[in-house]
């Protein structure tokens, strides 16, 4: 196994993020080189994309920025909202009766069928 260089950090970004692109590294992401910048290079997984600048006197990685994909932001904002109003559903349905415990799961599948169907439907149509 051979030993990465390892990575400069130096917008200070967060360790999970450090440890991410050190995986990929590892692991032999697809990388994309900058057509206008010897030795910068775009590494992407299933949730981010990095830009980074490999050092051809040190082999050292820069990491430079990172982003999470777009349609990632898109789906994520659209399931936290429904999440969100499952919530919201499954609590006045526990309160219409009466705060009765033991029925949550029934509740939650109750507010989700009732809030998932209507979005079907419309896109079927």
């Amino acid at each position: 196994m051979k030993r990465l260089p390892g990575v400069d950090n130096l917008r200070n970004y967060p360790a999970e993020i450090i440890k991410e692109l050190e995986e990929l590294l590892h692991w032999g992401g697809s990388a994309l080189p900058d057509p206008r910048r010897k030795g910068f290079y775009e590494l992407e997984n299933y949730e981010r994309t990095f830009f980074i600048q490999i050092s051809s006197i040190t082999g050292k990685v820069v990491l430079l920025a990172t982003w999470r994909k777009a349609h990632l932001w898109r789906s994520d904002a659209g399931s936290n909202e429904l999440e969100e109003r499952i919530r919201l559903r499954a609590y006045q349905l526990y309160d219409q009766r009466g705060k009765r415990d033991g029925y949550a799961l029934d509740d939650w599948l109750e507010a989700e069928a009732e809030l998932t169907k209507p979005r079907a439907l419309r896109a079927a149509g």
